[in-house]
């Protein structure tokens, strides 16, 4: 018969069709690994970050605690002849302190978490139900006061709140009352 294909035609193309399919899972899997991975990765950046920050509360707390403690017993110290609290000095080093931890979990390790989360996304748009980074991402913007604070800008916040606390601990030991 005239027009119709031939058998090795159809097998021909039976063969194509399965070397196709096969590729295709094959595909699948792979990106499915990588994705699995990526979300690993994802993970394990958000867990040292959150271990950052745990960290950073504890030091803070710590020398907070000295300060606390130096003003409690009257601690000074002489600098260009006036008597500075010890507990001021305190204050100094835990705003560096909690400078450096913010500069560390902000623009080192929160990057590459940017990073692992966009590499998720673009993996993600090649495997079909596949969507959690995105789901993530929709989920964590919280909307104050009509602007959309997202997590850099949480984590900014964050910091700037105790720095700003911090800050504002200094005048206050220096030129305060005493409380006994």
């Amino acid at each position: 018969m005239e027009g119709l294909p031939s058998e090795e035609q159809i097998k021909a193309w039976i063969r194509d069709a399965v070397v196709e399919a096969q590729t295709a899972s094959s595909d699948r899997t792979y990106y499915l690994e990588i994705w699995k991975k990526t979300v690993d990765v994802q993970q394990h950046f958000n867990d040292l970050e959150l271990r950052i920050r745990n960290l950073a509360v504890t030091v803070l707390g710590a020398i907070l605690s000295l300060a606390a403690f130096s003003v409690e017993k009257t601690i000074t110290i002489k600098l260009y002849e006036r008597s500075v609290p010890v507990a001021v000095l305190l204050i100094i080093v835990a705003l560096i302190t909690w400078g450096a931890f913010y500069l560390m979990d902000r623009h080192w390790y929160h990057r590459l978490l940017i990073g692992a989360v966009k590499h998720g996304l673009e993996i993600e748009k090649l495997l079909p139900g596949a969507s959690l980074t995105k789901a993530i991402g929709d989920e964590s913007p919280i909307r104050i006061g009509g602007r959309q604070i997202r997590s850099t800008n949480k984590m900014d916040l964050f910091y700037s709140l105790v720095g700003a606390a911090l800050i504002v601990l200094i005048p206050v030991l220096l030129f305060g009352k005493s409380l006994k």
